[in-house]
């Protein structure tokens, strides 16, 4: 009964009463609705800044990963080059003439590009491949060897039909290729080695 008569009791207050009450209720809560908005506010534009600063993270690694691969490209090529500079160099260098020892002055006239005294088979061998005083030498005995044991085997193998006198000119021919062949294998391993030692640069001069 008391609700009906409170309710009664504001229904039948004037409109100009009502408005009033409204606008205060507005005054006491404007700091309040103020303050959610700017939460609100706030809100989405900490939601804008992450999200930009995620697209600027993600631009910025994408730039660094740009910028990397031509680098480690860089890298890889340099320590290509290094080792292919390890692999041609060696373990040695060419020196002068003044530097060699007595048994290994044989030509005045070649003061640079000689190789050291070398007391290993294997490093005389591998020194085939580097630029010195004696790479022509070894290189065009080497081949011409290669060369007349091939014509030789050739030649030997040829069916008789090709002979006026078979026996007697595979003789020929066997013995002129075998001389060949023995002379420039000789020649071409003594400017391989004879720079191993004295004793074996004797050995293979005989």
């Amino acid at each position: 009964m008391a609700t009906c008569k409170v309710s009664g009791q504001e229904s039948g207050l004037p409109s100009s009463t009502r408005a009033e009450a409204e606008d205060l209720e507005l005054t006491e809560l404007g700091p309040l609705l103020e303050v959610g908005r700017e939460r609100k506010g706030q809100t989405s534009t900490c939601g804008n800044e992450n999200q930009a600063a995620k697209v600027t993270q993600e631009e910025e690694e994408e730039e660094v990963r740009v910028l990397t691969l031509p680098l480690q490209a860089h890298h890889a090529m340099e320590k290509m080059e290094e080792f292919v500079y390890k692999v041609w160099e060696g373990r040695w260098r060419v020196i002068p003439y003044d530097v060699l020892p007595d048994w290994l002055k044989d030509n005045d006239y070649l003061l640079h590009g000689h190789r050291p005294p070398m007391p290993s088979f294997r490093a005389c061998f591998r020194s085939i491949f580097r630029i010195h005083t004696e790479t022509g030498n070894i290189w065009t005995h080497l081949l011409g060897f290669v060369l007349f044991l091939f014509l030789g085997v050739l030649t030997m193998l040829r069916p008789n039909m090709y002979f006026m006198a078979p026996l007697q000119e595979k003789v020929v021919f066997g013995m002129f290729f075998l001389g060949a062949v023995l002379c420039l294998s000789f020649s071409w391993l003594f400017h391989t080695v004879y720079c191993h030692s004295e004793k074996v640069s004797r050995t293979f001069s005989k």
